[in-house]
């Protein structure tokens, strides 16, 4: 776990392509694939050395626009939910499972002409530590991304917000 010193946040000032995973291997000319694989980065937690969820956001940075990456900003106290200290403690981590939706708001399909196409990402994930049980959260998630497709990069996630949900509520 990283180092507290006076209340210092590790990740203030962080530099996102420090911690980004290799996305290369990304097939960035199809919306669908980028946007999977950044909630399945940003939702694969380590409790037992990641400070806060930020962690992972800041390793789904490679997918992420230059602009909105360079927003990322963790809250000044690390994650305290019962389920991290738990599987912090066992050095667990999560494994999602995510579903993408076609794309919302009338964009029948990538070629639109708009500047984002919105793309609804629901995840649910299990906790895993090596000589114990798996549990699967009591919580899922729906991640809504304003996609965009750059003709440098690819498509790549320009923004985002998240509802939480408990299991079964979902419409």
């Amino acid at each position: 776990m990283p180092t507290i010193i006076d209340g210092h946040n590790p990740f203030d000032d962080a530099n996102p392509a420090e911690y980004a995973v290799d996305v290369s291997g990304v097939d960035r000319s199809k919306r669908e694939v980028v946007a999977k694989k950044f909630v399945e980065i940003a939702t694969t937690w380590y409790p037992g050395t990641d400070y806060n969820e930020t962690k992972a956001l800041l390793r789904a940075s490679g997918l992420m626009a230059p602009e909105l990456a360079a927003k990322i900003a963790g809250p000044d106290r690390p994650t305290t939910s019962e389920p991290w200290r738990v599987w912090g403690e066992r050095n667990g981590w999560s494994i999602p499972s995510v579903k993408v939706r076609d794309p919302l708001h009338g964009a029948e399909s990538d070629d639109v002409n708009n500047e984002f196409v919105n793309t609804e990402v629901p995840v649910v994930w299990r906790w895993l530590a090596e000589g114990f049980s798996s549990e699967y959260s009591d919580e899922q998630r729906i991640y809504y991304l304003a996609m965009t497709n750059s003709p440098e990069r690819g498509w790549e996630v320009a923004g985002y917000t998240v509802d939480f949900l408990s299991w079964g509520t979902e419409n």
